[in-house]
């Protein structure tokens, strides 16, 4: 099963639906356009979708693809929001370029390249027609940028607090020195005032 899966797998796929993805803002707070192009995608794979709307205009998106027997359930995870365009942006940051095999676009590593491998990965399973145990499913969550609303709202479904494993479908190059992390830092938000110049947690060098 896995080699025939393997083989259906289409890049060319995933690279389009990145670009056609980019070309939809999907800054917090305006996630809609982009959960209903990735429900439309599930569907035509034969899923059962559901639109959950978490606020007004910013659905999470579901989507299962059944087991023929009961088994474990896995489920993938990504978020549907960017942070906004920003500045300095040498192209349309919503158009999608590829220059020296990269793809430019707001977006495009966090996190929708992801979303295209995870949709290509599903499209091949589905397209396979094998059978397997237990439940794959998707879920595409709003507002990580900001407060996790979208996260929140899903581990209250009880559906989803019973899953047995999530994969988070970042775009992550693991080697040798790099290794695909098994498990992540979560997340506490606070309310802190400082004075000084703003940098990225992750590179604080840059302030």
């Amino acid at each position: 099963m896995i080699e025939d899966v393997l083989r259906r797998l289409d890049d060319s796929y995933a690279v389009r639906l990145t670009e056609e993805m980019i070309g939809i803002p999907s800054v917090t707070g305006d996630e809609e356009a982009l959960s209903l192009y990735v429900e439309e995608k599930l569907r035509s794979y034969g899923m059962e979708t559901e639109l959950r709307y978490v606020e007004a205009r910013r659905p999470n998106v579901y989507g299962v693809l059944g087991g023929s027997k009961p088994g474990r359930r896995l489920n993938y995870n990504a978020h549907s929001d960017t942070v906004p365009a920003g500045e300095g942006w040498a192209t349309d940051p919503f158009e999608a370029v590829i220059k020296d095999g990269k793809i430019f676009g707001r977006g495009a590593c966090d996190m929708k390249s992801g979303i295209a491998c995870t949709l290509n990965a599903f499209r091949a399973i589905a397209d396979s027609g094998h059978e397997f145990a237990g439940e794959l499913s998707f879920s595409l969550v709003v507002d990580q940028e900001a407060t996790d609303v979208g996260a929140w709202a899903m581990m209250k479904d009880p559906r989803w607090r019973s899953l047995d494993a999530i994969v988070l479908t970042y775009s992550y190059c693991g080697d040798e020195t790099k290794p695909i992390p098994l498990g992540l830092t979560g997340k506490v938000l606070y309310d802190i005032k400082v004075r000084g110049k703003a940098a990225h947690g992750f590179r604080p060098t840059s302030a």
